[in-house]
């Protein structure tokens, strides 16, 4: 009964009502005789301040659990992006809203899934030479605890959990595979590669294909090279700054999966025939079936359900300095992230994310990275691209935002380089092209109570925990 209750008043009548005096009077002898000071009745049930100096006011407090998506493409700064919301929190500085509240990291105890491990990341940047933390190869969890003192001093402070998962962000556009069949994805890949100009890289692997009858009948001979010319197009692809590769597996560096279940590639749909039942190309969909079946499914199921909110990364410079085929294909990834989350009623993962998630926030990266002078151009280039996936998170009732903002600054100086305020045309592309320099971050501070220097950071927190912290 002491759930949800906003005022001492309202308390004091649940208490009455659940409560009878004369137990009151026979556990708390000392205050039998004072009058409440809100139903003036006696016994008092200022019993609750004693509560309080116990502790056990806690197991009254208001309880909230966020789970929060941190997406990002690969090699997007997910794994730091964490570390500096954590100092962030930790610290409790550099916010914008001032909430008084301790925060804390909580023991792992899953055996299921590896920790986060926090300080080893921020120790990499006090080295002697510092580095960015290495790339995640796996997932991994952790948790903060936040205590948030009341508003009322009769109340118990109430206590959210927040939940951050972090995972290669060349996990996340497998998600797609998930509705689709192996003939819709295939058909789904071609398209691509016409679209957006990769018949250069996928030749080799093209002309491989065509000295295979991929539908007759299959007597065993080896198909290696397709895979291997196929999975040499994904990495190769990968290095020249593509976003969209499935398997996403295929391109991880010290990836742990099974190699086995890699071998598939996506196949021509066959005309005016239905391939024989023993054929390369029913071979493949049915590996295609059982990675989705084995390794998409129970990872999804198990990890990317329940989310509450949402943050999506956007490294917008790096594909300047890629190329004008790779922007695009940047911008149709970050629209089918938003299509993984908002499929019709009879999806797959309807039921587990779409009706959860209530915030979104786009948030372009290494803003520090630019004069302060162009940040306004980065943040108005970042809502054209943005712009089709947050008409359709609109519609359908979901709250975003977007901003540039740098999970922590660089050492290095801003680079001369104007950014453009829309998307150039092709045309125009040669006078946008940027050159990124390797950059070192700044060392994260060694006190908890102190917070690693970051552009936008505290915009960022408020937008997605202000409402609870």
């Amino acid at each position: 009964c002491f759930v949800n209750v906003e005022t001492p008043d309202i308390l004091c009548k649940k208490l009455r009502t659940t409560l009878s005096p004369d137990k009151i009077e026979s556990a708390f002898p000392e205050i039998s005789a004072i009058s409440c000071p809100f139903c003036k009745n006696s016994p008092s049930f200022t019993f609750i301040f004693i509560f309080k100096d116990l502790s056990i006011d806690k197991l009254f407090a208001k309880h909230d659990k966020i789970k929060i998506a941190v997406t990002g493409l690969n090699r997007s700064g997910k794994t730091v992006f964490i570390a500096s919301l954590i100092n962030h929190l930790l610290s409790g500085k550099n916010l914008n809203r001032p909430s008084k509240f301790i925060a804390k990291i909580k023991p792992h105890r899953e055996q299921n899934i590896k920790e986060f491990d926090y300080y080893s990341i921020i120790n990499t940047t006090r080295m002697t030479n510092p580095h960015w933390p290495q790339s995640t190869n796996n997932i991994s969890k952790i948790e903060i605890e936040f205590e948030i003192k009341s508003k009322n001093n009769f109340l118990p402070n109430s206590i959210v959990n927040l939940e951050i998962i972090d995972y290669p962000g060349e996990w996340l556009l497998d998600m797609q595979m998930l509705h689709l069949s192996f003939r819709e994805w295939s058909e789904d890949f071609f398209l691509d590669v016409k679209k957006y100009r990769r018949e250069a890289l996928i030749s080799e692997w093209i002309n491989e294909l065509r000295k295979y009858d991929l539908y007759g009948f299959y007597e065993g001979e080896d198909i290696n090279t397709i895979i291997n010319l196929y999975h040499k197009y994904l990495k190769e692809s990968y290095q020249n700054g593509f976003s969209i590769l499935q398997p996403g597996r295929v391109v991880q560096t010290n990836s742990t999966i099974n190699k086995k279940l890699l071998e598939f590639t996506p196949l021509p749909t066959p005309k005016y025939m239905s391939p024989y039942e023993k054929s390369i190309y029913n071979l493949f969909e049915q590996r295609y079936n059982k990675y989705v079946d084995e390794v998409l499914k129970p990872f999804y199921e198990n990890w990317f359900s329940q989310f509450d909110r949402q943050i999506i990364l956007i490294d917008v410079l790096k594909n300047f300095q890629n190329g004008y085929d790779q922007f695009l294909d940047m911008q149709r990834a970050i629209k089918k992230i938003i299509q993984i989350y908002h499929y019709g009623e009879q999806s797959f993962l309807k039921h587990l994310i779409d009706k959860k998630i209530n915030k979104v926030i786009f948030a372009g990266t290494k803003v520090d990275l630019l004069k302060p002078e162009q940040h306004q151009n980065y943040q108005k280039l970042l809502n054209q691209i943005i712009e089709d996936a947050k008409r359709e998170l609109d519609v359908k009732g979901i709250k975003t935002q977007s901003l540039v903002f740098a999970s922590v600054k660089t050492n290095e100086a801003t680079v001369d380089f104007e950014i453009p305020s829309t998307f150039p045309k092709r045309d125009k592309w040669e006078n946008y092209k940027i050159h990124i320099p390797e950059t070192k971050p700044i060392v994260f501070p060694e006190l908890e109570t102190e917070v690693v220097p970051s552009v936008n950071m505290n915009i960022l927190v408020d937008y997605l925990l202000g409402d609870k912290i």
